[in-house]
């Protein structure tokens, strides 16, 4: 009986220590996370990183359609001006001064002195350039001395006739004698009249020599220098008026009919985009063949710009 007793406890004691690691492992296990409800828990936060992306994206989407129609506004008004624009033909026109002039002497010589330069504003009557006028003085002086001769020769010549006369009344001479002298008289006369025409003739050409401008305006050109020498009518200087300007251009044929004398036009300056109007003053009745076009001027009013003689407007019809 003793002996079973102990064969018991001796079996329980071998078995005791796999009982205590059986019922650790159960244990153990039993402590671990449910692995169901962590895959839960992950599904969720990016279920929910999902949605806050397409949250950013929609936003994202939202703004770029509101620029799109933004910018599809501006085409619209920018397509809008440019059609306007189309549908008024715009036709290219120079504004030019009423005057420019190019002058010359009226004699020829050396240029001796030019008073003005280019940019210089000047007035009627003033003074541009000289030639050497030395010889043209010798000239006035000679005609003058040719003049006091002829008067003086015919004084002399009065008192002749009158002296004949008195001895004719007397007897003394006869009539063919007084006649003589009386021819004398009037060729005297007539030679004065050629002295006096020359002395205007010798006083040109000194005047000629001086340079005057002939209206009031700017020196645009200088052509010549000093101790450059010129013949009758070479240019010198070129003047411009700066006022009373004019516009100048060439229309299509197809607009022959429409442009008439004293009619209001609409111009625009393209550079400052400033408008105004002007009234045809011309239109010349010529088509020019090879350009199918035909030349109109016309006088600016109501324009405030700064405009000078060049200047590229346009005519909106």
């Amino acid at each position: 009986m003793k002996k079973n007793l102990n064969s018991k406890f001796l079996l329980y004691v071998v078995l005791l220590p796999f009982f205590l690691m059986s019922c650790t492992k159960k244990n153990e296990k039993a402590s671990l996370p449910n692995t169901s409800d962590t895959k839960l828990t992950n599904n969720n936060i990016e279920k929910n990183e999902i949605d806050n992306t397409k949250q950013e994206l929609s936003s994202v989407d939202l703004n770029i359609k509101n620029e799109q129609d933004k910018i599809t506004n501006q085409e619209s008004s920018v397509n809008d001006s440019s059609n306007k624009k189309i549908s008024n033909p715009r036709i290219p026109a120079t504004l030019i001064p009423e005057n420019q002039s190019s002058l010359g002497f009226l004699t020829s010589g050396s240029l001796k002195f030019t008073y003005v330069r280019p940019g210089d504003e000047v007035k009627q009557g003033q003074l541009l350039a000289s030639l050497e006028d030395k010889q043209a003085e010798l000239d006035v002086n000679t005609a003058k001395i040719e003049v006091e001769k002829r008067k003086m020769a015919i004084a002399q010549q009065e008192k002749v006739v009158n002296r004949i006369e008195m001895q004719f009344k007397n007897g003394i001479v006869n009539q063919a004698t007084l006649e003589k002298e009386k021819d004398t008289l009037i060729l005297n006369s007539l030679e004065l009249k050629t002295a006096l025409e020359n002395l205007k003739g010798k006083e040109y050409i000194l005047n000629s020599t001086k340079l005057l401008a002939p209206y009031n305006g700017v020196i645009t050109q200088l052509y010549k220098y000093k101790g450059d020498y010129l013949n009758i009518g070479v240019p010198v200087f070129q003047i411009t008026q700066i006022k009373n300007y004019k516009l100048s251009a060439k229309i299509p044929i197809t607009y022959y009919d429409k442009f008439k004398t004293g009619m209001k036009i609409e111009i625009n300056n393209p550079i400052t985009g400033k408008s105004g109007f002007a009234f045809v003053d011309k239109v010349v009745p010529v088509i020019d063949p090879s350009l199918r076009t035909f030349d109109i001027y016309a006088k600016i009013d109501g324009f405030n710009d700064n405009l000078s003689p060049g200047s590229f407007l346009e005519i909106i019809l």
